[in-house]
C-alpha cells in the first residue's frame, strides 16, 4: 500500500466532496476508555463561542445553539477545524443526528493537504474516520477517508444499533499508537490495529467538523456536537514526512494548475442490457464477458443504475451535457437536439475537460445527435460494418433487424479499429492529463460478428427470457403504443422459431464488445497511467429481446431503462464493491467534475456519486428518473412520459390518467398494481418525486414540426 507524503498546513478546504455527511474530522480523536491514562482533559468547546476553531470559508454554516456546535447542510461542503493537532489521545463528545439521511463521522489524525508530484501541496482531507450514521449501521467503525476503504477489517465490520437516531449519543475514541478503539453509549464497537505504514502516514493531525453538501439544499439537515473534550496520552509523535511542504513558497501554490491531475478513461457500450450482472431476475443464462466483469470487480459496480432516456440520442446527450431530457426537451431519437436552448447553453463533458487543460480524444460512438466539436482534440466517430454478402441472413431480417456471422476478420471491424486508436492514445507520452473516450457500436443491431463469438453459445445451452402471453393486459394505451411497431417483429421472430438464435446473436455480439473493451483496459493496465486514471464504463440504455412483447429499446420498463455502470477511482473506490442504491447516468457529469476538481460553467442535473464511491452503502435518495415521448396523432399533443425507479418499485406516468406501478417484489414487472389501494400512499409519494407536467420540458420544436407535417393535407392533382 503506497501513500502520498503530506503537509499539515491549515488552509481552507474546497468543496470537492459531496454527499450527505456531517463528518467530524477529529485529528487523533480519543474515544475515552476507563483504562486510559494521560494528561489533563482539555475542553475543545466552551459551550458559547467557536474560539479555537477555524472555518474553511466564509459561507460555512456553523453556529452555537443551546450549548452545542450545530452544523447545517448546504449545497456545498464546509469544514470547521481546531487550531491544534493531536497524536495519541482520548476524546469524548456527544453527537446528535437530527436527520438520519445525513451521515457523519469523526476523522482523526487527519491531514489537510497532499503533496503533488512536483513538490507542491494541494488541499485534501484524508485520514482515519470514525463513522457516524443512522442506526442500525456501521457507526464507530474506522473508514479511510480519502483512501476508499475500511480500516476496520471486513470480518469485524458488523452493523449494530448502538446509535440512537435523533437523540444525543456519547462517543469515545482511544487512539494509542497503532491501536484505535471506539465506544458508543458505553458499548464497545471496534478495536483496530494499524499496520506500520498506515501508522507512519497518519501520526497526528487536527480535529475538524465537516458538513457535507446535500442534493436538496433547500431542505437543511443538522448535526450537533457538545461536551467535546480531549487529553493527550503521550508526547507527540513526529509529523508526516511531507512537513517540508509547509514551507512551500507562494509561487508553488500558483503552480496548482500544473499538478498531476487524474486522467479519465470513459467507456460506452451501445444497446447493451444488464444481463451480464448475473442476476437471475434479469437473465439466468450464461454471458461471456470476462473483461467487463473484471473491471466491475476492481471498483464500484452500480447494480441499480438507470438511463435518463431509454434511447441512444437523448440518453447520450443527457449524460454528456449534464442536461436531463425533462429540461432539454430531447426525449427521443428525433432530429433537432441542437435547437434545445438548454443544450445550446450547456458545456459538453469533453469541453469541460479541454477547457481545464486536458487532452481530449474520442473514438467510436460516444455521443449521438448532440456534441461540441470544439471539445475534442481528436475525434473519430463510429461507422457501421458492411452487411455480409447475401444479407439479410435470417428469414425475418429487415433493415438493421438481422444477425449472423460477418465476412470480415475481427481486425477489419470498425469497433476494433477504434479500440486500436484508443490504445494508441493511451500509450502516448504527454505532460497534460487526458480524457479519452471509447465507445462500441456493438451490440447495436444488426448483430454481425465473427463466427467464433457465436460458437461460444451453443444453441442447446441458450436460456430464453420468459414471455408471459398476458404481460400487456394491464398496461395503459400509451404503453401499448410504444410496443406496437416492434411487437410485430417479436411476432415474426417467434413464428419463425428464431428466438433462440436471436438471443445467441445478441450474446455473441455482447462478447465481441467485451473483447474490445478488454483490449483497451489491458492497454491502460500496461501503461504508466493505471494508478492515476479514473475508469468509467456504462451502457447508454437497456434492450428488450421479446420481453413485454417488445424488441430493442424505447420503453419505460426495466429492460430498456436498466443499465450497466462501473466506476474505478484509484485511491478512492474499494475493490469488488457493489452499490445497490438507485442512481442515474445523469449523475456522471457532476461526479467526474468533482473527482477531477472541475467546476461546470453552467448548472448541471444529477447528483455526484462520490459519497457512494467512498461508501457504497451510504444513504442515498433515488435519482433514477427516465424520460421518453411518443409521436402523437393529429389530436394528441406530444407528452413527456416519465418513470421513477427506487427501492419500492417502479412508477410510470404516461398521459393523464395512464399510469403503472410495479412493486420491487415483481422484478420482471408482470403485474401493474396502480389500482391496488394497498400501494396508494407509495404511488402518491413516487408521483410527487417526478417533475410535474408543468415543469417537464415539452418536446422540441422539431418534434412538433414533424407532427405538423403529418397533419398537412396531401396535395392532389386537379380533377382527382
Amino acid at each position: 500500500m503506497t501513500h502520498s507524503r503530506f503537509s499539515r498546513r491549515l488552509t481552507a478546504i474546497p468543496s470537492w466532496s459531496a454527499g450527505a455527511a456531517f463528518l467530524l474530522c477529529a485529528a487523533l480523536f480519543a474515544g475515552g476508555t476507563p483504562a486510559a491514562s494521560g494528561g489533563e482533559w482539555r475542553e475543545l468547546f466552551d459551550g458559547e463561542t467557536l474560539n479555537g476553531w477555524n472555518a474553511s470559508d466564509q459561507d460555512a454554516k456553523f453556529s452555537v445553539e443551546d450549548g452545542a456546535i450545530v452544523g447545517a447542510s448546504t449545497g456545498k461542503t464546509h469544514f470547521l477545524f481546531t487550531e491544534e493537532e493531536y497524536a495519541d489521545f482520548e476524546l469524548e463528545f456527544d453527537v446528535k443526528l437530527h436527520d438520519t439521511d445525513l451521515n457523519s463521522g469523526v476523522q482523526f489524525r487527519t491531514q489537510l493537504t497532499r503533496l503533488r508530484e512536483n513538490g507542491t501541496s494541494r488541499r485534501s482531507v484524508h485520514g482515519p474516520q470514525v463513522d457516524l450514521g443512522r442506526s442500525p449501521g456501521r457507526s464507530g467503525h474506522i473508514f479511510g477517508q480519502g483512501n476508499g476503504r475500511w480500516f476496520t477489517p471486513a470480518e469485524d465490520l458488523v452493523r449494530h444499533g448502538h446509535m440512537k437516531n435523533g437523540e444525543w449519543n456519547r462517543v469515545r475514541v482511544l487512539a494509542d499508537g497503532k491501536r484505535v478503539r471506539t465506544w458508543i453509549n458505553d458499548e464497545p464497537v471496534t478495536d483496530v490495529t494499524f499496520d506500520d505504514e498506515l501508522n507512519k502516514t497518519y501520526p497526528n493531525g487536527v480535529i475538524g467538523l465537516q458538513v457535507h453538501a446535500v442534493k436538496e439544499p433547500e431542505r437543511v439537515r443538522h448535526v450537533s456536537f457538545r461536551n467535546l473534550r480531549v487529553r493527550r496520552l503521550s508526547a507527540e509523535r513526529p509529523s508526516p514526512p511531507a512537513a517540508a511542504a509547509e514551507s512551500a513558497a507562494p509561487e508553488e501554490e500558483a503552480a496548482a494548475s500544473r499538478e498531476k491531475r487524474r486522467n479519465v478513461l470513459f467507456l460506452v457500450a451501445d444497446d447493451l442490457n444488464s444481463w451480464i450482472l448475473e442476476d437471475p431476475d434479469r437473465y439466468a443464462g450464461k454471458v461471456v464477458a470476462p473483461n467487463l466483469k473484471k473491471l466491475a470487480a476492481s471498483g464500484v459496480n452500480f447494480e441499480r443504475a438507470y438511463a435518463a432516456a431509454p434511447v441512444c440520442s437523448p440518453s447520450r446527450s443527457a449524460f454528456f451535457s449534464g442536461v436531463a431530457p425533462w429540461r432539454s426537451g430531447h426525449y427521443h431519437n428525433l432530429p433537432g437536439a441542437g435547437e434545445s436552448e438548454p443544450l445550446r447553453a450547456a458545456t459538453s463533458l469533453a469541453s469541460l475537460f479541454k477547457q481545464a487543460g486536458y487532452a481530449t480524444a474520442g473514438f467510436g460512438k460516444i455521443t449521438h445527435g448532440w456534441d461540441q466539436k470544439e471539445g475534442w482534440d481528436v475525434k473519430v466517430g463510429h461507422k457501421r460494418d458492411p452487411a455480409p454478402p447475401g444479407a439479410p441472413l435470417t428469414a425475418v431480417g429487415r433493415g438493421e433487424q438481422d444477425w449472423g456471422p460477418i465476412h470480415l476478420t475481427e481486425a477489419e471491424m470498425n469497433d476494433t479499429g477504434n479500440a486500436d486508436r484508443a490504445i494508441a492514445a493511451l500509450r502516448e507520452d504527454r505532460d497534460e492529463p487526458f480524457f479519452i473516450a471509447y465507445g462500441t457500436f456493438n451490440p447495436h443491431m444488426p448483430w454481425y460478428v465473427p463466427q467464433e463469438y457465436f460458437d461460444l453459445y451453443p444453441l442447446d445451452e441458450i436460456v430464453l427470457p420468459e414471455l408471459p402471453p398476458d404481460d400487456l393486459d394491464d398496461v395503459p394505451a400509451s404503453a401499448l403504443q410504444l410496443t406496437e411497431g416492434k411487437g410485430k417483429f417479436v411476432d415474426a421472430v417467434l413464428e419463425a422459431d428464431l428466438h433462440r438464435e436471436a438471443v445467441q446473436a445478441y450474446l455473441a455480439t455482447t462478447t465481441f464488445a467485451d473483447a474490445q473493451f478488454g483490449r483497451v483496459l489491458d492497454a491502460l493496465e500496461e501503461s504508466p497511467h493505471r494508478d492515476d486514471t479514473i475508469v468509467v464504463f456504462l451502457t447508454d440504455h437497456g434492450f428488450h429481446l421479446g420481453e413485454k412483447h417488445h424488441w430493442q429499446k424505447a420503453t419505460l420498463w426495466e429492460e430498456a431503462t436498466h443499465v450497466l455502470l462501473t466506476i474505478r477511482v484509484p485511491g478512492v473506490t474499494p475493490e469488488g464493491a457493489v452499490c445497490e442504491r438507485f442512481v442515474s447516468l445523469q449523475d456522471l457529469y457532476p461526479t467526474l467534475a468533482e473527482l477531477c476538481d472541475l467546476t461546470p460553467p453552467t448548472p448541471v442535473d444529477g447528483r455526484s456519486l462520490t459519497p457512494l464511491l467512498h461508501d457504497p452503502d451510504a444513504a442515498w435518495e433515488s435519482t433514477a428518473i427516465t424520460g421518453l415521448t411518443q409521436r402523437g396523432g393529429p389530436d394528441e399533443p406530444y407528452v413527456a412520459y416519465l418513470t421513477l425507479r427506487d427501492e419500492r418499485g417502479r412508477y410510470v406516468r404516461y398521459r393523464d390518467g395512464e399510469e403503472e406501478f410495479y412493486t420491487a417484489s415483481d422484478p420482471r414487472e408482470w403485474t401493474n398494481r396502480i389500482d391496488d389501494p394497498a400501494f396508494a400512499a407509495v404511488v402518491e409519494d413516487m408521483r410527487s418525486k417526478l417533475p410535474s407536467r408543468a415543469v417537464a420540458a415539452t418536446p422540441m420544436p422539431e418534434v412538433l414540426d414533424l407532427r405538423a407535417k403529418e397533419r398537412r393535407p396531401k396535395r392532389t392533382r386537379p380533377g382527382r
